[in-house]
């Protein structure tokens, strides 16, 4: 790599360092699927797991499973507004076009359908444009006191990557 500019160097020291966070990111969403699939799994009893260092054995943190409730979310924000409009003109402002007020989700009492509908329970109509929407579970850390992510990131570096393990809760 001598004979390389130092410009040289440096485009490369780029490229690799785009190529290695590209990878890393590929890598740990993989892992997290996988993670979050394991800790799902009905035929285990908890959605934990204790994180404990391979070589020591010991209990560096733990990993949840977070189930984010569902949330409203429109889908066609010209129909929800028409809606609202007609139905709940209270919860519309006007600036320079009609658009629903922040929070009016929050405001609306709606109830789903079997087949996926929302229906607002103090008019009973169908509102249309609006869906309910799963959240994608996610994993949340929590590390044992003494241990820091960056310590765990720095085990992982040194090819001694915390392992998971079932059994005791904290």
């Amino acid at each position: 790599m001598s004979d390389l500019s130092l410009h040289q160097k440096v485009l490369a020291l780029r490229d690799a360092k785009k190529l290695v966070t590209t990878m890393e990111k590929e890598l740990s969403e993989e892992l997290t699927d996988e993670m979050v699939r394991d800790l799902a799994d009905p035929e285990k009893s908890t959605d934990r797991r204790v994180v404990v260092h391979p070589s020591s054995g010991e209990k560096v943190g733990q990993l949840s499973l977070v189930q984010p409730e569902p949330k409203l979310k429109p889908v066609n924000e010209s129909r929800f507004v028409g809606y609202l409009k007609a139905s709940h003109p209270e919860l519309v402002e006007t600036v320079t076009e009609t658009r629903p007020k922040p929070n009016v989700l929050d405001q609306l009492s709606l109830e789903e359908t079997e087949h996926g509908e929302l229906v607002d329970v103090e008019t009973g109509e169908v509102v249309p444009g609006l869906k309910l929407v799963e959240g994608r579970p996610y994993l949340r850390a929590s590390f044992q006191k003494g241990w820091k992510e960056h310590q765990i990131a720095q085990e992982a570096l040194r090819g001694t990557v915390p392992l998971l393990e079932e059994g005791e809760q904290s």
